[in-house]
């Protein structure tokens, strides 16, 4: 599963408990403010699903 950074510090309570989740592989990091519960994980929370329509 995804996370946002924010989603992670809610979990962890502080960005030190967040890095040593990381440290001890319980957490990985995808990119910059993404992490997975996974070590693979699929990539679909950096692409934004946005449906738009024009109506005339």
């Amino acid at each position: 599963m995804l996370y946002t950074y924010n989603d992670c510090i809610k979990e962890y309570g502080s960005d030190y408990q967040l890095k040593k989740a990381l440290l001890d592989q319980k957490l990985y990091k995808v990119e910059k403010g993404i992490y997975s519960s996974e070590k693979y994980a699929s990539e679909q929370m950096k692409v934004p699903i946005i449906i738009m329509t024009l109506l005339m």
